[in-house]
């Protein structure tokens, strides 16, 4: 995984790159319309930002707040263990 930062007074840029997977951000609108332009020389695909490297991701805009999840993978583990019917309890208590 390569994660790669720049960040000016006028703007911050994150780009995250993982195999074949990515996530590209930035606060500046003109350069994600420049990143955009990448799929034109690459096979660059602008997907919804649910999820990346197999972790859900939610978003809260008005309280800028990022949610990470991988309860898919925790769901499969019950399943092969055969505990899909276990009694749930929050943690900590």
């Amino acid at each position: 995984m390569c994660v790669f930062v720049r960040f000016t007074e006028e703007q911050k840029d994150i780009c995250i790159a993982f195999v074949d997977d990515g996530v590209f951000g930035s606060t500046s609108r003109e350069t994600l319309n420049k990143f955009a332009e990448l799929a034109g020389v690459f096979d660059v695909r602008s997907l919804p930002h649910t999820s990346f490297i197999g972790i859900n991701i939610e978003r809260n805009l008005n309280n800028k707040q990022i949610f990470l999840s991988q309860k898919h993978v925790i769901l499969k583990a019950l399943e092969k263990f055969g505990m899909s019917d276990c009694i749930k309890v929050r943690i900590p208590k």
